[in-house]
């Protein structure tokens, strides 16, 4: 049986803890503190329930954990890892399931730690707070909810990184083996760069507007102005000539890809909405910082972090006109 924990343990990351119980492995939490057993819970699509007790990793477990899913906020990941990583054995697997522009992270991780094994992973799975029940209880959409990790490519995004396994380790198979919605690719880093894209996107829009429901999101009259504008962004800090970017598709099928996300999505509360609404600080925060600092576009007031896409859109769209 192998020994997993999950950083994080918010909506993604019970879900990510249930499923890895499901599929018989002994699962650990890292919590942002305290010591006592975490209770987590999804309701399924289908209306059926399922609930754990998770124990949060002991100091004695640290050294023998054989992989461990960040699914912590951007703005947390590089503290998360850093703070666990120094105790871990040589070829444990660390990956990160965050949102919003992490690679950077990953790769100073990467050149500190070479002895671990560094993945990059992204999920699409809709979830929302179930009402009447303690925290730690969420709603699963419908539809087909999956999460994928895999080896770096050599893309522009990790040259200079030391060598790394270019495909699953014996630990990662059998994790992957035992859990139905966990897949391997070898293209993760331009797969997590498309959901930074979808989040980019989507996220912004229903921060900036208050649109609880990626439903409204899909049926936003900015939708097409925003990806168009998050697109040129992604290719722009990639810094690449392809057209198509760092995404590995066409902007039309990235377009594609949105929208159907969005509507397997679209019955769950959209997270940067609720994060917005609990003022909450988001992974936006990192787009701001890369929209001014990065890509150059010219701001002429300061953003709140939520507002950077849907702002620098309008922006745009005035100095056009």
């Amino acid at each position: 049986m192998t020994l997993v924990a999950v950083a994080g343990p918010g909506a993604v990351g019970s879900w990510l803890a249930l499923e890895l119980r499901r599929g018989g492995h002994s699962v650990r939490v890292i919590p942002r503190g305290g010591s006592r057993p975490v209770d987590l819970g999804i309701v399924r699509g289908d209306g059926t329930t399922d609930f754990g007790r998770f124990p949060v990793i002991t100091a004695d477990e640290q050294g023998t954990i054989d992989a461990i899913f960040f699914t912590t906020k951007a703005h947390d990941l590089s503290e998360a890892a850093s703070r666990v990583a120094p105790l871990q054995r040589p070829g444990s697997v660390m990956v990160s399931l965050a949102n919003g522009m992490v690679l950077p992270v990953w790769q100073e991780m990467a050149r500190r730690w070479p002895h671990l094994v560094w993945r990059i992973g992204s999920s699409v799975v809709g979830l929302a707070p179930v009402s009447g029940k303690p925290a730690g209880w969420w709603a699963l959409s419908p539809g087909s909810p999956s999460l994928t990790f895999g080896a770096w490519t050599d893309s522009g995004m990790d040259r200079g990184l030391p060598s790394r396994r270019e495909t699953p380790s014996l630990i990662e198979q059998e994790i992957i083996g035992s859990v139905p919605v966990l897949s391997w690719r070898t293209d993760s880093v331009a797969a997590h760069w498309r959901k930074w894209l979808v989040n980019t996107c989507a996220n912004s829009i229903a921060g900036v507007y208050g649109l609880g429901r990626n439903q409204l999101v899909l049926e936003h009259p900015l939708l097409r102005t925003a990806f168009d504008e998050a697109f040129a962004l992604g290719c722009e800090i990639a810094g690449g000539t392809d057209a198509q970017g760092p995404f590995g598709c066409t902007q039309e099928t990235a377009f594609e890809l949105l929208l159907a996300t969005l509507r397997a999505t679209s019955s769950g509360e959209n997270s940067m909405a609720r994060d917005v609404r609990l003022r909450r600080r988001t992974e936006s925060a990192f787009l701001a910082g890369l929209a001014v600092g990065r890509a150059g576009y010219p701001v002429l007031k300061m953003l709140h972090a939520n507002l950077a896409v849907s702002d620098l859109v309008a922006l745009q769209n005035r100095e056009k006109s």
